[in-house]
């Protein structure tokens, strides 16, 4: 019998959670709400947290929005935010939606109340970072809109076809590999099936070895 994968995904969730503590590198995180079949950060707010792909707003104006409204999953100490969502029908993810966001390396070790107010404070800004991973089998069109595929930057437009879709804890990895140089070697409990089409695989697109 398969798994629930609703437990699942919290069980991933808060290893996550866990490992990141470990490492000193979190300053807030939100819990999974379970609305019907939606799974997201508790206190999302659609008026406040669906903000990309807006073509008159900065990366800066982006993470605050995202910062000072709580709308995210995870809040580093560099400030930086990773959300995540789910819906799933009949046990079974439909579609899903991961991003992280960075905007400089600037460390905040005060987690205070007052340190928290992002609206008040200067940061300093780098060269922002956006990656996002989506998922939606129900809008796959070959090549064009590929079922699972990353998203750099605000960029509709850019949607590099992925070999099946990411778990929380993969993108995780993927990001604390290559943004902060750290090996995370949690066990996988959700293993998705590849949903990259023959075509798709001819262009260039991101695979891995389970």
């Amino acid at each position: 019998m398969k798994n629930d994968i609703k437990k699942d995904i919290i069980k991933e969730y808060h290893n996550i959670i866990k490992f990141l503590i470990e490492k000193n590198m979190v300053i807030d995180n939100t819990e999974f709400r379970e609305n019907n079949n939606m799974l997201t950060w508790s206190g999302k707010d659609n008026t406040i947290s669906n903000i990309l792909y807006d073509k008159n707003i900065s990366a800066e104006e982006i993470i605050e929005t995202l910062r000072r409204g709580r709308q995210y999953s995870i809040l580093l100490k560099d400030k930086s935010v990773f959300q995540i969502e789910y819906k799933i029908e009949n046990n079974t993810t439909i579609k899903q939606r991961m991003l992280y966001m960075k905007l400089s390396n600037e460390i905040v070790d005060d987690t205070s109340e007052e340190s928290m107010n992002f609206e008040e404070e200067k940061e300093i800004v780098g060269i922002p970072l956006l990656i996002r991973v989506d998922y939606d089998i129900k809008s796959h069109k070959d090549i064009e809109h590929p079922a699972s595929h990353m998203t750099i930057s605000n960029i509709e437009k850019c949607r590099i076809p992925i070999k099946s879709n990411m778990s929380f804890l993969q993108f995780v990895k993927f990001i604390l590999m290559n943004v902060y140089g750290i090996n995370y070697n949690d066990k996988e409990l959700i293993i998705n099936e590849e949903t990259i089409t023959d075509s798709e695989k001819k262009c260039i697109h991101i695979n891995w070895l389970e």
